[in-house]
């Protein structure tokens, strides 16, 4: 029995588009923003996965960047890119006028963690558990990271289900003993919480 769900944050509760960091560097700087991103992901991947992991300071994380801009105009380029996907949202809020206990789980950094707190109250207040990688020092699709969210929780893995847009997320999720779905749409995810009755 489904005593407990995590969602994801990006790509299932949020969009992202990391477009809009890379327009607004543009803007700041006159250089190709995109062109920025896209280097910094191919010749410092490690440190961005670290950044996650709580490991790299977000001072030390942006100035990887080495742009002629201000630490605060970074990292609100870098922080606004999220938009709520609102059929993703009145979904958890059903599940929750039910009475089912929700949770976050996340990879994911400080900077965003905060700002997606505070720019979408509304969204974050449904939730009973709230994880971050760079909190638990762990990045999905460890199986550490998933039995840190069942503890979190309360509950044993066989009685959580998860929602996470990457496969490789799932499999894990799948390996440490939850149900775990792969997300498309709020849609699709509503078919499987009726399908095992939740909904």
């Amino acid at each position: 029995m489904i005593k407990f769900i995590y969602f994801d944050m990006g790509g299932v509760l949020l969009s992202y588009d990391f477009s809009k960091t890379a327009n607004a560097i543009t803007a700041k700087t006159g250089l190709d923003g995109q062109k920025v991103i896209e280097d910094l992901y191919i010749n410092y991947i490690d440190q961005w996965n670290d950044f996650e992991l709580g490991v790299v300071s977000p001072e030390d994380f942006f100035a990887l960047f080495h742009l002629p801009m201000s630490f605060d105009d970074l990292k609100k380029a870098y922080n606004e890119i999220f938009t709520l996907k609102k059929d993703t949202f009145r979904l958890v809020k059903t599940l929750k006028a039910k009475g089912m206990r929700l949770g976050v789980l996340s990879n994911t950094s400080q900077p965003h963690w905060e700002y997606v707190q505070t720019t979408f109250p509304e969204l974050f207040s449904q939730f009973d558990v709230l994880l971050g990688s760079h909190e638990l020092h762990l990045a999905k699709p460890d199986r550490q990271i998933y039995l840190a969210a069942a503890q979190a929780a309360g509950a044993e893995p066989s009685e959580i289900l998860f929602f996470d847009d990457l496969y490789n997320n799932i499999c894990g999720a799948k390996a440490a003993g939850f149900d775990a779905v792969q997300f498309f749409d709020a849609a699709q995810a509503e078919e499987e919480l009726k399908a095992r009755n939740i909904l």
